[in-house]
């Protein structure tokens, strides 16, 4: 019998769910959720019932992270706290572009639960960079402004 090493597996999840958004595999990373899953973005919370739902959100995501130019998503988990069957993880994100050159980076707290053998994402919370100079070009918190106001658009449509 295998030993239960929580950590190892939620750096799988991670690692999953990674790599359904650099392949554009919108069912790849679905199923990185528990249903319902709840994501908060910019002080709102979305609960989506089911993985339809969040296909939709999962769309819009992809379509402004290609509009921005990232192909390449790189998560580095920072932070992990297990406790029985749910975890608390802190993941910072890094998008480049085909150059390798950074697109934006911003960090997300995922609230995990054990459903059955595996880890799966009930909740997560997106922290966006402050931005720190007014110079009027487009900053990382703008992006994710945009991500939000697509990700309403969908479910509104």
């Amino acid at each position: 019998m295998s030993e239960f090493d929580p950590e190892a597996e939620i750096e799988t999840l991670i690692d999953s769910y990674a790599a359904g958004i650099n392949d554009h595999d919108i069912d790849a990373v679905l199923d990185c959720f528990a249903y319902p899953a709840v994501i908060w973005q910019f002080g709102k919370g979305h609960v989506f019932t089911d993985a339809e739902e969040m296909a939709e959100n999962v769309r819009a995501v992809l379509k402004l992270y290609d509009q921005a130019g990232a192909v390449l998503s790189t998560p580095t988990i920072t932070d992990v706290s297990v406790h029985g069957e749910t975890a608390i993880v802190t993941v910072e994100w890094d998008q480049e572009d085909t150059d390798g050159e950074a697109v934006f980076d911003f960090a997300c707290h995922y609230h995990l639960v054990l459903d059955g053998p595996e880890w799966r994402i009930a909740m997560l919370t997106n922290i966006v960079p402050a931005d720190d100079d007014d110079d009027g070009e487009e900053e990382e918190g703008d992006f994710a402004e945009d991500i939000e106001d697509e990700a309403d658009e969908a479910r509104a449509a």
